[in-house]
């Protein structure tokens, strides 16, 4: 390995850990600004006041920050680290990774991050980070906010996931093989990918998405996951603890967006109605409308 591949390597390194320590606060903001080149440093971040020119001032910032506990501890995963060569001393890391905010913490967040870390190498090979510059993937923040309070609770795509990490333990009764349908139904699956995935027939798959249909009272596959968001809403309000401060405002919010899902659900029903016998309907969306049951319903 030359010096350059050495130093490109490291930079990596570098950028990944600095990424763990700030998001998983593996470390004080003290010992990770040490990192930073305190006589030519530069940090424009992810927030509205997130323009820092110096050194001091991106130390003040998120030193004041991580004492306020504004910002709740971040999951990474799906990381890439990408150094490129500016000068001999001079290197840019391209990051890009996922982070994710676990429901326990108030908030249900997931959004994909890209940053730039420019990293030079001091005398004695010691390597220093001289500017940062971090995409924004928390988007809907308005004002002051330095976290999108009423975003994370709002994220359509991680209410499924969360919903399959629950096990469906709040939903009605289902058999074991109803739930493992449900959870590939809720991934996106299709009767085809869910009859392999689970070594069954596709009929089979049909005759449970229709059990399933019926003990939730729905019709459809719109109106089955508007059901399960107003489940999942309903007990992560009952499980969080908001000392009293909620107001009417917040509640309205969550039953407006309760109620547009509901509605978006019930157009997608009268459409599918409306254009029935016009277009060729995808079978594989449809339940099965006899009541034999398949022989290996069971499995």
């Amino acid at each position: 390995m030359t010096q350059q591949e050495d130093f490109l390597r490291r930079a990596e390194a570098m950028a990944k850990g600095f990424v763990w320590d700030f998001y998983q606060k593996r470390k004080s903001i003290w010992q990770i600004m040490e990192q930073m080149d305190e006589k030519c440093f530069s940090w424009i971040g992810v927030g509205p006041g997130e323009y820092l020119r110096s050194y001091d001032e991106a130390l003040h910032y998120f030193a004041e920050q991580r004492y306020a506990g504004a910002v709740p501890l971040i999951e990474i995963s799906e990381e890439h680290y990408d150094a490129q060569l500016v000068t001999n001393q001079v290197c840019i890391v391209l990051c890009e990774y996922l982070l994710t905010v676990r429901p326990e913490t108030g908030n249900v967040m997931q959004e994909r991050q890209r940053s730039t870390i420019t990293i030079r190498r001091a005398h004695g090979g010691k390597l220093l980070a001289c500017q940062i510059h971090a995409s924004n993937p928390w988007y809907p923040m308005k004002g002051d906010e330095r976290w999108p309070e009423q975003f994370g609770r709002q994220t359509y795509t991680y209410f499924l996931e969360l919903l399959s990490e629950l096990e469906l333990k709040e939903m009605p009764h289902l058999s074991s093989q109803q739930r493992k349908v449900l959870v590939l139904m809720m991934h996106g699956k299709t009767y085809q990918d869910i009859a392999a995935a689970l070594d069954i027939t596709y009929r089979t798959v049909q005759y449970h998405v229709r059990m399933i249909f019926n003990k939730f009272g729905v019709d459809c596959r719109e109106m089955l996951f508007a059901k399960l968001i107003r489940t999942l809403c309903a007990t992560m309000g009952n499980s969080l603890d908001h000392d009293g401060d909620d107001s009417n405002g917040d509640d309205d919010m969550e039953s407006k967006v309760l109620k547009a899902l509901d509605d978006a659900a019930k157009k997608y029903k009268i459409s599918q109605r409306s254009h029935h016998g016009r277009k060729k309907i995808d079978k594989s969306n449809l339940p099965v409308t006899n009541d034999i049951i398949p022989k290996d319903k069971e499995r």
